[in-house]
């Protein structure tokens, strides 16, 4: 099995999560480096002797979606210094246990998993997220793990969220939007009626 760590989906996790003060004696945070190897050391743990791993981290904010939609992910804060310190200290954390860390240049992190989980003929994917974008690439060979919780997330999980299809996912959230990135939707439209639009007519 191919196990997909997306590091920026755990690392925010983590680092607002409920260890977020933890500190070493000279004041170094360390909350989000802790949150982080607990959802990530179990499962490298009980791994068996084929299976595989490798961890994705955005490598800067500026991707190519910024040349087609310059507002996308305007909104957000400027990113906290000792959350940068605890990144750097989980990739450092990784590579030392074998753990290969990819970070591509102008593209996302998402791009990366699911170019990687795309590709991967060889079994199953996993991958260990609580990003719900990432949703629609779960198919028979590919599901979502959420580390926090313990709990595989496939189709029927998606249904239940979302109230269609893995690869009904972007036609829904198309119609919806995502305030998280800054991306409007269509005026008036929320979760439960671009559901409903979705189930009527198939596709956007």
């Amino acid at each position: 099995m191919l196990t997909l760590i997306d590091g920026n989906s755990l690392l925010f996790r983590a680092y607002y999560g409920v260890h977020s003060r933890l500190t070493r004696r000279d004041g170094t945070p360390t909350g989000a480096v802790y949150g982080f190897f607990n959802m990530v050391l179990p499962v490298l743990a009980a791994a068996k002797p084929n299976d595989s791993f490798v961890c994705v981290f955005d490598a800067s904010r500026i991707t190519f979606r910024m040349d087609i939609y310059p507002a996308y992910k305007m909104n957000r804060d400027e990113t906290p210094a000792d959350l940068l310190t605890q990144g750097v200290m989980i990739r450092t954390g990784l590579s030392d246990m074998g753990v290969p860390v990819l970070c591509v240049p102008g593209v996302e992190a998402d791009d990366v998993i699911a170019t990687l989980a795309t590709q991967n003929t060889d079994g199953e994917t996993r991958i260990i997220t609580s990003d719900k974008d990432l949703m629609q690439l779960i198919n028979d060979r590919v599901f979502l793990y959420d580390g926090m919780k313990s709990h595989d997330v496939r189709a029927p999980e998606v249904l239940e969220k979302f109230g269609v299809a893995p690869t009904q996912v972007v036609d829904v959230q198309s119609l919806m939007g995502d305030s998280t990135d800054n991306v409007p939707g269509v005026r008036g439209i929320g979760p439960k009626k671009a559901s409903e639009l979705i189930n009527q007519f198939g596709t956007l």
